[in-house]
């Protein structure tokens, strides 16, 4: 049902199905794959291969990728909760003259945003470092990028960009 939801432009209902099944079995017939194909646009293959697992979290799919590192839909089997995973590969070193390590500046990152609490930031429910990985396990939000609205034809009603825009002034308020 979700396939043919999704087939037949009804991204969001298939979303929402794909979502209840990876809750249940991540890896039933390429569920989680299918969840991310309806809510994202698929990362730049960069040839770099995705660990199984990050900590107790097992990966299902890549979400994105940053400046420092990936970004992982995954599944806490303890609880068997779905979660996003910001990941970076502490062998990199990337420089950051605010900090003294890359560890250290993705720490403090995961420290300020769990201690913040907004409807617009998303939960911080996890950090660690694994295997040479340092990562933060958060709230899985759907949805989709916004560069998906930057092209003619795709662009935003004038309404929802001053909605977007205060919505994000206000949680860029809210920490300080």
């Amino acid at each position: 049902l979700a396939a043919a939801l999704a087939a037949h432009g009804a991204p969001d209902q298939a979303a929402d199905l794909f979502h209840s099944i990876v809750q249940v079995d991540g890896d039933f017939r390429g569920v989680a794959h299918r969840l991310v194909r309806a809510t994202h646009a698929r990362p730049e293959d960069d040839g770099v291969q995705m660990p199984p697992s990050i900590g107790r979290y097992q990966l299902l799919e890549p979400i994105g990728r940053g400046a420092m590192g990936n970004v992982y839909l995954g599944r806490d089997p303890l609880i068997n909760r779905i979660l996003a995973l910001k990941a970076i590969d502490l062998s990199l070193g990337y420089d950051n003259p605010d900090c003294a390590s890359t560890s250290e500046s993705f720490l403090r990152e995961a420290s300020i945003a769990g201690s913040l609490s907004h409807p617009n930031i998303v939960t911080i429910f996890d950090v660690g470092e694994s295997d040479g990985l340092a990562y933060i396990a958060m709230e899985y939000v759907r949805g989709h990028h916004l560069s998906e609205f930057a092209a003619p034809g795709r662009l935003l009603a004038v309404e929802t960009v001053l909605d977007l825009v205060a919505r994000s002034a206000d949680v860029l308020v809210y920490p300080h």
